[in-house]
């Protein structure tokens, strides 16, 4: 995640969590990988919903290699992700985005 990173550590001798915030330029991660649960960078669905037919909105995702969300002009839904250094597009259903 760009920007702040939480992270929690125990406090010495003690049950209880000690919280922060780490400012930095991390990797960003999508909604379909990211490793920190519900937090991530780049929300998918919403993407998906919001871009008009025969758009894209292109983003880079370090987890998964997907470079852009694309709606054709029907309003299908693609994923386009970097494989053996060629975009392919794969096709998607809108509701597999929803976290």
């Amino acid at each position: 995640m760009s920007g702040k990173r939480r992270w929690g550590k125990r406090k010495e001798n003690s049950k209880e969590l000690q919280y922060g915030y780490i400012e930095s330029d991390m990797a960003e991660y999508c909604s379909k990988c990211s490793p920190f649960g519900g937090e991530f960078d780049i929300d998918l669905f919403k993407i998906a919903l919001k871009i008009e037919n025969g758009r894209s909105e292109s983003f880079i995702c370090e987890g998964c290699n997907i470079r852009a969300v694309y709606k054709d002009e029907v309003g299908n839904v693609y994923l386009a992700r970097l494989e053996n250094k060629e975009i392919k597009l794969h096709p998607v259903v809108i509701e597999d985005l929803m976290h």
